[in-house]
């Protein structure tokens, strides 16, 4: 029987993939059929040809005890799989070193600093312009003094009109270039400095009793 095998083997071709099975091995139903006996198992085939694969087509020597070789699906299914490897990127999280946090504390805190003095030249520069709009107003009510003429009020009032419309617009544009912040409130106290100013007077101004003298 195992000559037989050996001969319907043989007869396998390992570019067919009608011949073989999914993980390499001979079809059962193709050796049955070349070799006319249906009641062949997959460990007479073994025996008959150890090793014999789709990748390994070669037939070698058939087992000199002639006892059937084990089959190497149920060797594979029977072999204790291995230990997993622990992973290293499993490992505990390390704390961030001192030295990193410690630079990631400057760099906030120098980005605070930057972003306080830009507020503060902005203010100057609000103010600023502030002045001279100011002085450019006087300016124009002064020359408009002593003028009654309907024309020359109507002028006037023109005047004050763009003006506020222009500090208003220059207003708005600072407080966006300050990222929403009202000019106004820039460089006000925070609200626990003003917290801290103020003076405890609860208790103050209560009458007192005079001591009593034995």
């Amino acid at each position: 029987m195992e000559e037989k095998i050996r001969e319907a083997l043989a007869k396998l071709d390992p570019s067919n993939d009608a011949h073989w099975t999914a993980d390499g091995m001979p079809a059962m139903a193709v050796v049955e059929e070349l070799v006319g006996d249906k009641s062949i198992k997959r460990k007479d085939v073994t025996s008959a040809a150890p090793g014999f694969t789709r990748s390994t087509p070669s037939l070698g020597s058939p087992s000199p005890s002639g006892d059937p070789q084990p089959d190497p699906e149920d060797q594979a299914a029977k072999s204790p799989s291995p230990d997993p490897q622990p992973d290293p990127d499993d490992g505990p999280e390390e704390e961030p070193d001192a030295d990193e946090e410690e630079a990631a504390f400057q760099a906030a805190d120098e980005r605070v600093q930057k972003a306080v003095k830009g507020l503060e030249e902005a203010q100057k520069e609000l103010s600023q312009a502030q002045k001279e709009l100011d002085l450019l107003v006087a300016e124009r009510e002064r020359k408009s003094a002593g003028r009654t003429s309907q024309h020359d009020i109507m002028n006037f009032i023109a005047s004050q009109n763009r003006l506020r419309q222009e500090r208003a617009t220059a207003r708005q544009r600072l407080t966006e270039q300050l990222g929403g912040v009202d000019p106004a409130e820039v460089g006000a106290a925070a609200p626990i400095d003003r917290a801290m100013a103020r003076k405890n007077t609860r208790g103050a101004g209560r009458p007192t009793r005079d001591p009593i003298v034995g």
